[in-house]
């Protein structure tokens, strides 16, 4: 009886003490592959998708502290900041590094690269990463470039091959560049990431964890993780399949005021623009696009409309709403919300060229079949243009065509 009460005992103070198996917290990190989300199979819906599946009761996110909640960031981090706060689940920041916007590691890297000195270690790890059978068997697998390739999805992201590529340039390069800017820092930053992991994990009381950070910091974490060994890390195909969960959810439904400590105009025009950008940035320059583009014009329609209640004056709202109702064809509400952008006391032509509005009222008026306002609008583009000092093939590239051709979509 004795010896049944001291094994009882023992499993209590194993559970409590989290060495009981399944007790520890279970993390998952999922790799990103920031604004190439854009355009590749791996998209930003995927994304939330893998975090609603695990269900998290944390979200960790690659942004430092100091930026958190007081400027917007990568796109995929904003989206998931979204949905932690809307479905209630803390969020906390955990990048790690020194600088600022000029000067960080990626500067002094441009700098130190140079150098002969610099150039001749590159030249090694050239022979080293060539000699690497890792590397070799990736590239023969998967060519030289897959952020060129459109058919990688979630899997591969997260995947063993692409996690093992990552882990054996990182060792590689240290093995040259020791832990230096050349390499991002890249042992004591991702140390720094992983303490904060575990740091959050204490804080919130965490069970279940999804980080997210860019696919070159997953295999490292990873291996810092499971070398602290208070947390269980699980693969990222665990969580598959994904679930059906909807992006333009979060978008509709996210508000400045639920991701700034502090918001004014200027917040809440970068927050609007930071959830539509990704739907609508590749369309400002090239107007023939495919309607089977990752591209949900009915939510960018709802999320402007949240824009335009929030800040009615706000000059950026208005050319997003003109390139929005040019898109859905609208071409009289184009042309309206063009010239109130061109008007309006709050543009800043830094912030959005006014060249781009003159060339979309150009369009508008063209498939109005008004050819004299289009080549008015064109006129005044150029016009635009000149003043800024473009050079002449940009101007001819943008615009010089339309001179002779009128736009058609």
């Amino acid at each position: 009886m004795k010896k049944l009460f001291l094994l009882a005992l023992l499993a209590l103070l194993l559970v409590n003490s989290g060495i009981a198996k399944g007790t520890k917290t279970k993390v998952v990190t999922l790799a990103t592959i920031h604004g190439l989300h854009l355009q590749s199979k791996y998209t930003y819906q995927d994304v939330i998708r893998a975090i609603d599946s695990y269900k998290p009761d944390l979200i960790c996110l690659e942004i430092r502290p100091e930026e958190f909640r007081t400027k917007t960031y990568l796109q995929e981090m904003m989206y998931a900041t979204a949905y932690g706060d809307l479905n209630k689940i803390a969020v906390a920041p955990i990048d790690w590094y020194t600088g600022d916007a000029k000067r960080n590691d990626r500067t002094i890297r441009d700098s130190l690269m140079k150098l002969d000195n610099y150039k001749a270690m590159q030249r090694q790890l050239d022979s080293l990463e060539n000699a690497s059978e890792i590397m070799k068997a990736f590239t023969a697998k998967y060519g030289q470039n897959i952020f060129q390739r459109k058919d990688l999805g979630f899997e591969f992201y997260n995947g063993d091959d692409f996690n093992g590529y990552n882990r054996e340039y990182y060792r590689l390069s240290i093995s040259i560049f020791g832990d230096s800017p050349v390499n991002l820092s890249a042992v004591t930053r991702n140390k720094k990431m992983t303490q904060r992991i575990i740091d959050a994990v204490k804080k919130y009381k965490a069970k279940r964890v999804v980080v997210l950070c860019g696919g070159e910091h997953k295999s490292i974490i990873e291996d810092f993780l499971n070398e602290n060994g208070t947390v269980e890390v699980l693969s990222a195909s665990s969580i598959l399949p994904l679930n059906d969960y909807k992006l333009s959810d979060v978008m509709v439904s996210a508000r400045p005021n639920l991701y700034f400590t502090k918001v004014d105009t200027a917040e809440a025009n970068s927050y609007y623009s930071s959830m539509i950008s990704p739907l609508l940035m590749k369309k400002h320059s090239m107007p023939s696009f495919s309607e089977n583009d990752y591209f949900d014009l009915s939510t960018v329609g709802k999320v402007l409309q949240n824009w335009e209640k929030d800040v009615p004056t706000s000059a950026t709202m208005m050319y997003e709403q003109a390139w929005y109702n040019f898109l859905v064809k609208n071409y009289d509400k184009c042309i309206e919300y063009a010239n109130a952008f061109l008007q309006s006391p709050n543009l800043n032509k830094q912030d959005v060229p006014d060249f781009f509005a003159y060339r979309l009222l150009g369009f508008s008026y063209d498939m109005k079949n008004d050819r004299a306002a289009a080549l008015e609008s064109y006129k005044k583009g150029k016009a635009a243009m000149a003043e800024k000092k473009m050079k002449e093939e940009m101007v001819n590239s943008l615009l010089g065509k339309y001179e002779t051709t009128p736009f058609v979509r």
